[in-house]
């Protein structure tokens, strides 16, 4: 293992930017270049979907937005609605620093008898600065069957190859 930093993506999940020229992980790479800190991208959730996500603690502040970052006091993997440090949720971009290496080396099987990834994050949170960040893209659970096909759908219909193809499919489909 090397000392570099690296990006994670997670396979099931599938964001789309709002501008082509952007995307959340050149963003985070900027944020981790601009503040040598393993950066994560977040979005925000409602109470009763925290027990899908990795929800990060960011402390009694109260954020509306994290374009400008925020840093990451902790990590809990998939926390029940009043157990939840924060409603702010982990969608499986991350940039990290090396270090995060000797975490997943420490790492119990935890959720669902599984190694967690969240875990390693907040032992490396504990010790090491790690931020949290907003960016605008739409997000899809492609983990998820419903959630795959409406990811599938909504590629398809922002391509103007297919877009209009498809809405007639759907439109005859649903009469």
């Amino acid at each position: 293992m090397g000392n570099d930093p690296f990006a994670v993506l997670l396979g099931d999940e599938i964001t789309i930017s709002k501008n082509n020229n952007e995307n959340v992980t050149r963003f985070l790479c900027d944020q981790f270049s601009k503040t040598e800190s393993s950066s994560v991208w977040v979005l925000p959730v409602q109470k009763n979907q925290t027990e899908k996500y990795g929800i990060v603690d960011l402390g009694k502040e109260k954020f509306e937005k994290l374009e400008s970052g925020a840093k990451i006091l902790g990590v809990v993997e998939k926390p029940k609605a009043d157990q939840a440090p924060s409603l702010w949720a982990l969608p499986g971009r991350y940039v990290f620093e090396a270090k995060i290496f000797n975490y997943i080396d420490e790492i119990k099987p935890g959720h669902n008898g599984e190694l967690q990834l969240s875990d390693a994050m907040n032992m490396l949170a504990k010790t090491q600065n790690m931020n949290a960040y907003s960016f605008n893209a739409r997000r899809f659970d492609a983990g998820d069957k419903l959630g795959y096909l409406i990811a599938n759908i909504e590629v398809a219909l922002d391509r103007e190859d297919l877009k209009h193809d498809l809405y007639d499919y759907l439109k005859n489909r649903i009469k």
